[in-house]
């Protein structure tokens, strides 16, 4: 596990949350000493560092509550100029009971979106000889470690193996930082279980860089790895896989794809999606990948791209992902499980 790179920004977020926090809830107060208020100082701060460290649920709360208290002091500020308007606001009292309700609720809903991953089901007709439809799997940022995975690789793997697939991908981040040697083992058990037509296949995410320890683990699994490369499934149609972006020596497109034959369908396997420019340009028929969460915590979904876009001849495809990553919970879009039928 490596912790070191999200040392400066969990410092930050934890800071700022014990700032805000704070000087929020500990005016309404009535501290006798001193003493009694530096001690609820310190009682909120190691409240809300385990509470983030551990990646619980209540850091959705402590994102919620503060949006809204925000957004409630913008309005203030922006009715300041009329006096009817800000008094009345000012009257109504929208601060701390109502927002934690709400910001409650979210939360909640969360949770439940978390804990009831969806198959989502996209149909896609290219221009290309295609005998028989060709379906496949693909999930990405599972991040095991998180919260609540167990039961959520529980749920997968009944989900999958209901779905005959002729090929499934592993479309990177399957593991994070935080994940253990528990988590491997439950993952190898799952992906040993998995029933498909021509075998998985995986990618690198930028959490989840490939190393000889992750090759290997993969190979006892029956995973096949795509590391800038392509295969030719059934001669029928290609995988390429792309390594992750953040990789200085990763293949440009037209390098990968300058000898494969056009007249079967190409199928790009990328953890963080290709620009469009780049796809506008290519031969690729389809390409899959992750990395957003679609948002994951709303309103980041109106930022991140999620779902299928149209780039000339690609389909391209932007799952929201399996798992969750520093907050367990999902406000925007839901976990998912994708499929993907090919057709004439």
């Amino acid at each position: 596990m490596n912790y070191l790179h999200w040392i400066i920004p969990f410092a930050c977020l934890i800071t700022f949350f014990i700032w805000y926090f704070g000087k929020t809830f500990i005016r309404f107060f009535p501290f006798k000493t001193k003493g009694q208020k530096q001690a609820a100082w310190i009682t909120l701060a190691i409240f809300i560092t385990i509470t983030i460290l551990f990646r619980t649920p209540v850091t959705g709360f402590l994102i919620y509550f503060t949006l809204f208290h925000l957004l409630y002091d913008l309005f203030l500020l922006i009715t300041k100029p009329s006096q009817k308007a800000h008094g009345f606001l000012q009257k109504m009292n929208f601060r701390e009971i109502p927002i934690i309700i709400l910001a409650l609720l979210i939360t909640s809903y969360g949770i439940i979106n978390t804990l009831n991953p969806v198959i989502t089901t996209y149909i896609l007709h290219i221009n290309k000889n295609i005998p028989t439809p060709i379906k496949i799997g693909f999930i990405s940022d599972i991040h095991l470690g998180t919260p609540y995975i167990d039961h959520q690789l529980e749920t997968l793997e009944t989900m999958i193996n209901k779905q005959n697939y002729d090929v499934f991908i592993l479309g990177g981040d399957i593991l994070d930082e935080w994940s253990t040697i528990k988590d491997l083992n439950n993952l190898q058990t799952l992906l040993k279980n998995i029933k498909t037509k021509y075998g998985l296949y995986y990618i690198e995410g930028n959490h989840d860089p490939l190393t000889e320890k992750s090759r290997q683990f993969y190979k006892m699994a029956n995973v096949t790895i795509l590391e800038d490369e392509s295969i030719l499934i059934n001669n029928q149609f290609y995988l390429i896989g792309r390594k992750d972006r953040s990789k200085k020596d990763a293949l440009s497109l037209s390098t990968l794809t300058e000898k494969l034959n056009k007249q079967y369908p190409i199928i790009l396997l990328e953890h963080q999606q290709s620009t469009q420019k780049e796809l506008e340009n290519s031969i690729i028929d389809v390409v899959l990948s992750g990395h957003t969460h679609g948002g994951q915590i709303w309103p980041a979904n109106y930022f991140l791209k999620y779902g299928h876009y149209q780039y000339k001849n690609t389909n391209a495809i932007t799952s929201s992902g399996y798992g969750e990553w520093g907050v367990p919970i999902r406000t925007a879009y839901h976990s998912e499980l994708v499929t993907v039928w090919l057709k004439n």
